[in-house]
């Protein structure tokens, strides 16, 4: 009964197109920290022919300077259409990308989703429209894949990316590998807190890991 409340909740974000940090043709992650992800990825894929399917692409601006790394077909999605200048962008949300384009995908890629805490649910903030779409993209894409896909994190995985749970259930599920982990920024946030930006890099197993 959650699953779909949650996903019927994203609906009332289709017609605001009015998150103000993706309105500017630059990525709301700082680019020395994405071109460092970019340089770790292209070591670790070795320039093999991979097709990614990015969910909460946004503007796109950081999937782009991640893909100037790679040797991938792109296809960025986000729920709504902000500013952006590729030519493969299809307005889904997280769920609906997974599936219609999640089988023929190599990668699932998440850049700094956005946050959602049970605080922000009670609040009933923007964030809590655009909750745990990652939880059910990861959900859905494991389910849907036997053996060789990816799953790419870039963010502050369980604090201010992502939904509430996330660290948890990908470094605990009984199918997936960590393979990659490295630290992009480790530094302070304006409020002076502790910030870290982290790429992960899971791969899916078939059944369960011993």
């Amino acid at each position: 009964k959650v699953r779909p409340q949650v996903i019927y909740s994203w609906k009332n974000v289709l017609g605001v197109d009015k998150m103000w940090s993706q309105t500017k043709q630059r990525s709301t992650m700082d680019p020395v920290a994405l071109n460092l992800a970019g340089r770790h990825l292209n070591k670790f894929f070795t320039n093999k022919r991979i097709k990614v399917l990015e969910v909460f692409a946004g503007n796109c601006i950081a999937g782009q300077i991640i893909k100037g790394y790679l040797n991938a077909k792109w296809i960025y999605t986000d729920i709504a259409t902000y500013k952006h200048s590729v030519s493969q962008f299809n307005k889904l949300n997280a769920v609906e990308a997974v599936q219609l384009f999640g089988p023929a995908a190599d990668v699932l890629l998440m850049i700094s989703p956005p946050p959602v805490n049970e605080e922000g649910i009670a609040k009933c903030n923007i964030n809590t429209n655009l909750g745990y779409g990652d939880y059910y993209a990861c959900k859905d894409f494991i389910a849907q894949s036997d053996t060789g896909k990816y799953i790419i994190f870039i963010g502050e995985l369980g604090a201010s990316d992502g939904s509430t749970g996330m660290y948890k259930y990908l470094i605990e599920h009984s199918r997936l590998k960590l393979v990659l982990r490295k630290m992009l920024v480790d530094g302070k946030d304006i409020t002076g807190g502790k910030l870290e930006k982290e790429l992960f890099v899971f791969t899916i197993h078939p059944g369960q890991l011993v």
